[in-house]
């Protein structure tokens, strides 16, 4: 779950800064200099995996990408209920951050 939360906040805290309608949804582009990054998929409301796939996954990467995947969508639910780009990602970041403990 570790490259999940790593992914996570490094995108979240680049899209903070963002204007809403330019959400960044992919992880490492700069490393691989391909657009879509690092990762199998971006990190959008598209991304193809589910929950329930969790068990055929293997490796942290994979899991990982799960994760962030799902916590993404949270954010993204979040800001909706909240209607506020700011409140919704401080909420966010106080889930998961209170979550690690």
């Amino acid at each position: 779950m570790g490259e999940g939360w790593s992914d996570f906040f490094a995108v979240t805290v680049q899209n903070y800064f963002r204007p809403p309608n330019q959400e960044k949804v992919v992880s490492g582009a700069w490393v691989t200099g391909r657009p879509g990054g690092i990762r199998s998929a971006p990190y959008d409301a598209d991304y193809p995996l589910k929950y329930g796939d969790i068990a055929n996954l293997r490796g942290e990467n994979r899991i990982g990408e799960l994760w962030c995947a799902t916590l993404m969508q949270m954010v993204r639910n979040i800001r909706t209920v909240l209607d506020s780009l700011r409140d919704g990602y401080g909420l966010s970041w106080t889930l998961v951050v209170d979550g690690l403990s």
